[in-house]
C-alpha cells in the first residue's frame, strides 16, 4: 500500500494504469496555462462501486494569498498556485 488519501488506502498503480494517467496528464498540460505549478493527488483504490477505480483532486485550500481575487475566500491549491504565480505550499 502506498498511502492514504481522503481516508482511502491507496494502492500501487498498475503499470498500464500509470501509463494512462501519464497520458491524461500530458493532455491536460496542453490545455492548462498557469504561471504556478498545478499538483494533483490521485489514489488507486478498491472502492464500493466497481466502475470507479480511483479518485483525485486537490488536498489543500488557501485564502488571502498574494493576488487572491476575493478576500476571505478559499481556493483549491491548484487555483491558488495559478492565481498567485507561485507554489503556495512553499509559503505555508
Amino acid at each position: 500500500m502506498a498511502d492514504r488519501f481522503f481516508s482511502d488506502s491507496c494502492l500501487a498503480w498498475p503499470p498500464e494504469v500509470q501509463a494512462a494517467l501519464d497520458y491524461a496528464v500530458n493532455l491536460w498540460e496542453g490545455y492548462l496555462n498557469s504561471a504556478g505549478p498545478i499538483d494533483i493527488e490521485a489514489c488507486w483504490t478498491s472502492m464500493a462501486n466497481s466502475y470507479i477505480l480511483g479518485h483525485g483532486g486537490g488536498v489543500y485550500s488557501y485564502a488571502n494569498f498574494p493576488n487572491a481575487p476575493v478576500s476571505n475566500t478559499w481556493y483549491p491549491s491548484a487555483m491558488a498556485n495559478a492565481l498567485s504565480g507561485q507554489d503556495i505550499n512553499d509559503s505555508y
